[in-house]
């Protein structure tokens, strides 16, 4: 206006002076009010264009404003609403189905229809009521198959509610339902491949028969109509959970020898390589120039730190996958993501939570000498004289014999229980993919191999990351410290300049926190120590003098946080996943 762009929040601040206008002018106190509160939700919804560093970085919203990209669809909170109001609507017409009809009302109908009729339309809305119930779940997850089943089984219940008792005011709150989620269909976008035609007959067959086998023997024991409607009821509910489960999505495990081409050619983080684990799915950006590994765990997608390509590449692949993700019903997190990922989300609208650091050790011979290395120097010293030597070599050039004792050791290093990793750790010692990759080995008097730290190559610049740290339970007190220290010393001979050692979860918190809320982090981790050896790994990394890069958490909103970290946990290894049979999960994107 006149050369000047005019934001929402100068219309509040001029509501505002209005408001105060009026006040003095003797307006009325609703009036003040009103348009107080007008003008504060202009302000609040526009706060970004009122600091410099953020204006007009936002797209128009009739809420809150927020960055383009990775925007929350319009009408997100709409299938919550509209699963509770489902389930309330079911259990109504449940409890209308179960309930003696009105006398007066039955009289009028048994003019209209024969008692059969009314009887089975009672012992039908049972189970459409049950069904209604079940699909309300599947509502709560967006899905679109939930919604044209929820409109039938409404429109269904409609009829029913009619025909067993007159129950006009049943009949237009579930009409009345069935209206509002046609209006609100937009909200209801995930979408689920359909099963295979031979598969669901045998499925639905099956279910069916069991159905009127267990009906047909309560009927004839109890008598009762509504008894069966109950048993067919439960028998939608276990169609209606396989024919809306979240949808199968092509494999793309498969391709990791175009995954290593990139690598090699883009590889330069600390965790590039291990995007090539043979248990992470991958997703190409759609120039096929960038990829992102990731595994689907609690209904998240979660990838496996930052995307491996060029910029660009890589920054549309996130909106893509964010944007599958939502058609899928699933939430979009990345886990262990660097700095310049993590700022790049934030722009289109993901919250980042700082996970910890990675310790990256400079190559080269270590000094040992003075007090704060005096821990190290003895347990350097101590192992030497046990006999221990260490050497450097690439994997590709191993003997079969030393590939076998090199799994010896991981297997008694483990002890029975499962390998763990997803983001930071690789998932063999031999890849033929990266040939490159070394280990440096640590052997007795006797040359056995009792340990090793197994690097993969870090490309695009001298350093590597270590994919692996093992060592036999019965080796002297120091093996690691003596191992890390000589490995500085051989890399360095091979020219690489430095290392990528291990991650330090929240170790920002406990060596520096900034402030009162990182303090009392700070404390419960510590409290935690026995557990989950935070504290112990930090202090053990903070002898070689790291230089820290930091990692992050990305999430969508703060409600998403508990799952995303959920099944950040769950990819690493971190926590148990529950036990309990299921099938499995073909959860992997196409691309």
């Amino acid at each position: 206006m006149f050369g000047v762009r005019v934001h929402e929040w100068h219309l509040g601040a001029a509501g505002l002076a209005a408001a105060a206008l009026t006040g003095v002018l003797g307006a009325a106190t609703v009036v003040v009010a009103l348009l107080v509160g007008v003008s504060l939700w202009l302000i609040a919804k526009d706060w970004r264009d009122l600091l410099p560093a953020t204006r007009d970085t936002a797209a128009w919203a009739r809420g809150i404003h927020r960055p383009p990209g990775l925007q929350t669809p319009r009408g997100d909170a709409v299938p919550a609403v509209a699963a509770l109001a489902t389930a309330a609507v079911g259990l109504l017409n449940l409890a209308s189905a179960m309930t003696p009809e009105l006398p007066g009302r039955l009289r009028a109908l048994v003019s209209l229809a024969s008692m059969q009729e009314i009887e089975l339309a009672q012992a039908l809305a049972v189970p459409a009521g049950v069904a209604l119930l079940g699909v309300s779940w599947h509502l709560w997850r967006r899905r679109h198959g939930a919604l044209v089943a929820a409109l039938a089984l409404l429109a269904l219940l409609a009829g029913l509610d009619l025909l067993k008792g007159l129950d006009v005011e049943e009949a237009a709150i579930t009409l009345a339902l069935a209206v509002g989620l046609w209006r609100s269909r937009a909200g209801f976008r995930v979408r689920h491949d359909g099963p295979r035609p031979r598969s669901a007959i045998v499925r639905a067959g099956a279910v069916l028969a069991a159905t009127v086998a267990a009906a047909s023997l309560t009927a004839a024991l109890a008598g009762s109509v509504p008894a069966l409607g109950v048993l067919s009821g439960g028998a939608i509910v276990a169609l209606a959970a396989w024919a809306f489960a979240a949808p199968a999505i092509a494999d793309g495990c498969t391709d990791r020898e175009r995954a290593a081409r990139a690598v090699r050619s883009h590889g330069d983080d600390t965790l590039s390589a291990f995007k090539l684990r043979a248990d992470l799915h991958r997703r190409w950006s759609q120039d096929g120039l960038a990829f992102a590994a990731y595994k689907i765990e609690a209904g998240t997608l979660i990838l496996a730190g930052d995307p491996v390509g060029p910029t660009a590449s890589a920054s549309a692949l996130l909106d893509d996958l964010a944007a599958d993700a939502r058609r899928h019903g699933l939430l979009f997190g990345v886990c262990g993501a660097g700095a310049a990922t993590a700022g790049t989300a934030h722009d289109r609208g993901l919250h980042r939570l700082y996970m910890g650091d990675e310790a990256i050790v400079a190559a080269g011979p270590m000094d040992l000498s003075g007090g704060s290395r005096k821990s190290l120097r003895k347990a350097v010293n101590r192992v030497a004289r046990n006999g221990y030597t260490a050497e450097l070599a690439e994997v590709s050039r191993l003997e079969p014999a030393t590939l076998a004792a090199l799994e010896r050791v991981s297997a008694r290093w483990r002890d029975g229980a499962p390998e763990r990793g997803f983001s930071m750790t690789h998932d063999t010692v031999a890849d033929e993919l990266l040939p490159d990759a070394m280990v440096v080995l640590a052997r007795d008097r006797d040359g056995v191999v009792r340990g090793f730290l197994h690097f993969v190559p870090i490309f695009g610049r001298p350093a590597v990351s270590l994919g692996f740290m093992r060592r036999e339970r019965d080796t002297p007190n120091g093996v690691i410290d003596f191992l890390v220290v000589e490995a500085a010393r051989l890399l360095g001979e091979r020219a690489v300049e430095e290392f990528s050692l291990n991650f330090a979860a929240f170790g920002r918190w406990l060596r520096d926190p900034a402030n009162i809320i990182e303090r009392a982090l700070a404390r419960v981790l510590i409290a935690g120590d026995r557990w989950f050896q935070v504290e112990r790994l930090l202090r053990f990394t903070q002898k070689f003098e790291p230089r820290w890069q930091p990692r992050y958490l990305l999430f969508e909103k703060p409600t998403a946080l508990p799952r995303t970290a959920l099944a950040s946990m769950w990819a690493e290894g971190q926590l148990p996943k529950p036990s309990l049979p299921r099938p499995q999960r073909r959860a992997v994107l196409a691309g």
